[in-house]
């Protein structure tokens, strides 16, 4: 994720937790806990964390939320965030991926791109 995001290995890694606390937030707990069981170690644990009802909120205010929770600022959150979501792509099944895309609206789609495998 750090090469994707040209993030430091720490900034990286408060752009993964943040990315998926946030996703947490946003998608039911039964898709939250399915993703994070697909996970290794404890990247799972923000989502864990995170879960409760779904919160409604579109893709520009997901990447405003990360960037107040890593105190950067929105631009550099959309990179990392993507980068993050690009990450999170490759590492769980294709199901899965699925699962949580069908629970986002279409305005997800861009800031997901590069979720989607060939």
């Amino acid at each position: 994720m750090s090469e994707r995001s040209e993030a430091s290995r720490g900034d990286a890694e408060r752009a993964t937790e943040s990315t998926l606390a946030t996703l947490g937030e946003r998608i039911t707990p039964e898709e939250a806990t399915d993703l994070a069981s697909q996970l290794p170690g404890e990247l799972g644990v923000p989502l864990r964390r995170a879960i409760r009802y779904p919160e409604d909120f579109s893709a520009a205010d997901f990447v405003n939320r990360v960037a107040e929770r890593d105190g950067i600022a929105p631009n550099d959150a959309d990179k990392r965030v993507r980068a993050v979501l690009a990450t999170l792509g490759e590492a769980v099944s294709e199901g899965q991926l699925e699962h949580v895309l069908s629970q986002l609206p279409t305005d997800y789609l861009e800031l997901m791109a590069g979720t989607h495998r060939a």
